[in-house]
């Protein structure tokens, strides 16, 4: 297998967005917080990085811009390589201006929007009101974006280009943060169904409380969808794609394919090449041959990357075949954690994943769970010797 030879790290913290950093305060980034972060991990800057993931359709953009370039600079003076993601997915709710066709007592509420955002049938009747997402635990989201909507799609391109250009010049500077930079993470495990689910059965808009919610949420055993609604008949429709009578894995599998492709056309239109471009795709668990396979994740004009939670590459369905047609089996973990119950065997499941193919980093989720839990502090110190 071919190992990765590059100036940036092999193995990234991700702070978590949200808890250990907020994407609307540019001023929290500078050299002391980055400096801050590597002394609690412990960790030599040379080896280990930070990751950030930045919502691009959920805050103001000029914030936004602030923010990012308040981490280039940071990323300057220290010398700590800097993995940025760019997302437009997960977190929409500041643009309610796409999504609210359902209240017209809250700001943004245009009825047209119903075709902005996901359906659970074959028709404007079904669009969805409320998704549900279990990061550890439930909560209720704003629906899902229709990823082929043309509006969320222009609103969604003005602000990349915005916000990702500026990395892209920074990137081919030369500068000392740009000089340990592998390029940028595009998406969060795109998917459909999987982080933003919808109950079979609910009536939109909804009315009930949130005390009232189910809990059960995804089975994977239970198919497609995981035993929740199907979703995808929205995005069909606006390809102009005769829509079937049930969502079917191939229509899931276009749908993540043609949106990580879009993505990955708009980064390398800012000046980025496929070296530089990462992509996210989500979805693939077991019983694999239920669900989405690795292939979604391989764009033309970007490297594929994937989240591995407690699985090692060898056993994760049609990873491995998937890689070995990428350029020069090159891939990423674009989210990691192994549950491993030593420093030790977690060590191991480090390198041992960093060995397949040609690995170019992982992103392990997150930074404080890397602080704060001893094995996976005595792992990190196990692998600076090895990376």
């Amino acid at each position: 297998m071919t190992r990765s030879v590059s100036n940036h790290p092999r193995f990234y913290a991700n702070v978590a967005p949200g808890v250990d950093f907020d994407q609307h305060n540019p001023e929290q980034f500078n050299a002391e917080y980055l400096r801050g972060w590597m002394n609690k991990l412990d960790a030599d800057q040379r080896k280990v990085g930070l990751s950030f993931v930045f919502s691009l359709l959920n805050g103001p953009p000029a914030s936004l811009r602030a923010a990012c370039e308040k981490l280039r600079l940071a990323a300057d003076q220290t010398g700590i390589s800097i993995l940025p993601t760019f997302d437009v997915q997960n977190w929409w709710d500041y643009r309610r201006d796409l999504w609210n066709w359902f209240d017209p007592g809250q700001p943004g509420f245009n009825p047209d929007n119903r075709d902005n955002v996901e359906w659970t049938g074959p028709s404007r009747d079904n669009a969805v009101s409320v998704s549900w997402r279990n990061w550890g635990s439930q909560i209720r989201v704003a629906p899902p974006p229709n990823l082929r909507s043309r509006s969320f799609r222009a609103a969604a391109e003005t602000v990349w280009m915005d916000v990702v250009r500026p990395w892209a010049k920074w990137l081919h500077n030369g500068s000392p943060g740009a000089h340990v930079c592998p390029g940028v993470k595009i998406g969060w495990e795109a998917s459909i169904g999987v982080n933003a689910f919808i109950y079979p059965g609910m009536a939109h808009p909804i009315t009930q409380t949130v005390a009232l919610d189910r809990h059960d949420g995804l089975d994977h055993r239970k198919g497609l969808f995981s035993g929740c609604a199907e979703q995808g008949w929205a995005a069909l429709h606006s390809a102009g794609k005769t829509l079937p009578t049930r969502i079917a894995l191939p229509d899931v599998e276009w749908i993540v394919g043609d949106y990580l492709s879009w993505l990955t056309r708009m980064t390398a239109s800012c000046g980025l090449d496929a070296k530089q471009i990462f992509t996210h795709a989500g979805g693939q668990y077991a019983p694999y041959a239920l669900h989405t396979s690795h292939s979604v994740g391989r764009c033309k004009g970007s490297t594929p990357g994937f989240s591995l939670y407690n699985t090692l590459p060898k056993k994760a369905g049609d990873l491995l075949a998937v890689i070995s047609k990428s350029p020069d089996n090159a891939w990423c973990v674009a989210e990691w954690m192994s549950f491993a119950a030593t420093p030790e065997a977690w060590a191991d499941d480090v390198m041992t994943t960093l060995l397949a193919g040609n690995c170019r980093f992982i992103a392990a989720y997150n930074a404080q769970d890397l602080v704060q839990n001893v094995i996976y502090k005595r792992g990190v110190k196990l692998i600076l010797g090895q990376l």
